[in-house]
């Protein structure tokens, strides 16, 4: 009872004509409040080593204005601490913050999720200005694009054999993986001729693609051919439907992961049946090429 009187009291002090005679005050000082009080919170909560994203989220879900803003803005008025002509607008604003409470307490979750994008993306963008300026001065290098299950291993046998590399990846978490395990990665949409450019298209000596959105990968190989028209590329997808026009335009080979798997799984269990490597490897190059008779010598496995 004691809250619904209290409301209704700060609300008598609310001036409504207040909305016609100064909107844009009313609008500075409503993103003073809630850029301003999240900041703050968000501040503390870096202060107290809380994880990013929580503090972020802490940040949304307190940004609003509350009780004890209205209760001073009304008594500081009151008392000609502050003058009307600045009160009055500053507590309409502070009272519209709170009517968009719900909005950002409820979708805590989803801002912090787009505030954490968009600041790795700025970092992205330096760092791919930094590998872009760190190309120049460099030799050829593998260019995988894609960080995926595939990719990963990709790259860490590349590391392993000492052979230098840059991946390109556009999602963030496993740009954000791959950047604390100390790969080289340019975060990124490797369809876009400028984050090929970035990556270093013109120094590659291999091209590996290892996501499967086929416009993507036919604007990606279109990119790459008119920018460096004799590298060789390798091409992995996720099974061998409809790939044959993959084959086109200089691929050295199109890996489809249920071949690979599958025909090395019964590679392996023809040695263990008591075939030799030699004739195991028949077996499966027979089969292999029955399978997709129009790629022969263009699919790996």
């Amino acid at each position: 009872m004691l809250l619904g009187l209290f409301f209704v009291t700060v609300g008598m002090e609310l001036n409504p004509s207040v909305v016609t005679v100064s909107p844009l005050t009313i609008v500075a000082w409503i993103i003073i409040f809630v850029p301003g009080k999240a900041m703050v919170a968000a501040i503390s909560g870096a202060l107290l080593g809380w994880p990013a994203q929580m503090a972020v989220r802490v940040a949304v879900v307190l940004a609003h204005g509350g009780e004890f803003g209205l209760l001073l803005l009304t008594q500081a008025i009151a008392a000609g601490t502050i003058a009307p002509q600045v009160g009055h607008p500053a507590l309409l604003a502070l009272a519209l913050t709170m009517g968009i409470a719900p909005v950002l307490i409820q979708r805590n979750d989803r801002i912090a999720r787009i505030v954490a994008a968009t600041l790795w993306r700025l970092t992205a963008t330096a760092e791919q200005a930094a590998i872009t300026d760190e190309s120049r001065h460099q030799g050829s290098r593998v260019l995988i694009c894609g960080y995926g299950r595939v990719g990963r291993l990709v790259a860490t046998v590349l590391e392993a054999a000492n052979v230098p590399y840059v991946a390109i990846e556009s999602d963030l978490t496993r740009f954000r993986q791959a950047r604390e395990k100390g790969h080289r990665i340019v975060f990124g949409d490797a369809s876009r001729r400028s984050v090929l450019e970035a990556a270093g298209l013109p120094q590659a000596s291999l091209l590996i693609v290892t996501f499967d959105r086929r416009p993507a990968v036919e604007r990606l190989l279109h990119h790459a051919r008119q920018r460096h028209p004799g590298l060789r590329s390798i091409v992995s997808t996720t099974d061998d439907r409809d790939f044959s026009a993959l084959t086109l335009g200089g691929i050295a080979a199109v890996f489809p992961e249920n071949l690979a798997a599958g025909l090395a799984l019964a590679d392996q269990a023809l040695i263990l049946s008591g075939f030799t490597q030699e004739d195991a490897a028949r077996v499966i190059t027979e089969v292999r090429a029955r399978l997709n008779p129009e790629l022969s010598g263009r699919v790996g496995v």
